[in-house]
């Protein structure tokens, strides 16, 4: 079983939230966002058969959600992370599960392009990216990406700053390549809306041994 809701004030998320953990499920991806003035979140779940432990929070401080995330880092796992202006503070969300696999993780915030672009080249090799974020500190892009261990070694691609155009050209791309888009984000820049994107092997087409060739 699974649910999603969108343009929920902030009491109207948190009465889900309860209406939801107490059938059974849990939070896997949450959004916050302004239309006309106005604050919304939205939210997805699932049914937790696996009864995994979890948590999530919105709408904290930098150093609020340094404190949780000290605090679950060594049992849970992050699986969703959010940042967000709100009357010129940011504000960060996260929701976490229970490191049932014991699953090598880590969150990199607030990072410059430079910032970002460095860690891909450091960790691209090892770890994948679950979730990226993009959002502005200052009139500052800034990019922030939870990176988890590729136990299988299955490939992977993420793209980011892509125009409307450019991410469809790549979404129709890395389809046909055998890829699936598993992490989407919309983000405003200096320079326009821009789009973000994460595809992961679907099929065994990225490893045909003559597809470069072709």
């Amino acid at each position: 079983g699974w649910a999603s809701y969108r343009n929920l004030t902030s009491s109207g998320f948190s009465e889900r939230w309860r209406e939801y953990r107490e059938a059974g499920y849990r939070l896997i991806d949450q959004e916050s966002y302004v239309l006309d003035g106005a604050r919304y979140y939205a939210g997805i779940w699932i049914e937790n058969l696996e009864q995994y432990d979890w948590a999530s929070y919105r709408n904290l401080t930098s150093s609020q959600f340094a404190t949780y995330a000290e605090q679950f880092d060594d049992t849970h796992v992050l699986v969703d992370f959010e940042a967000y202006d709100v009357g010129g503070e940011i504000r960060y969300a996260g929701a976490w599960v229970e490191n049932a696999g014991n699953t090598e993780w880590f969150l990199r915030r607030d990072r410059t392009d430079a910032g970002f672009s460095a860690d891909f080249a450091a960790f691209k090799g090892v770890y994948r990216i679950h979730d990226v974020e993009s959002y502005q500190v200052a009139g500052q892009q800034r990019y922030a990406a939870i990176w988890i261990k590729n136990t299988n070694r299955r490939k992977w691609i993420e793209n980011r700053d892509m125009d409307a155009t450019g991410y469809r050209n790549r979404w129709f791309r890395y389809r046909d390549l055998g890829y699936r888009l598993t992490d989407f984000e919309q983000y405003e820049t200096g320079g326009g809306m821009r789009y973000a994107g994460v595809w992961r092997q679907n099929s065994d087409r990225p490893d045909w041994a003559h597809r470069g060739a072709i």
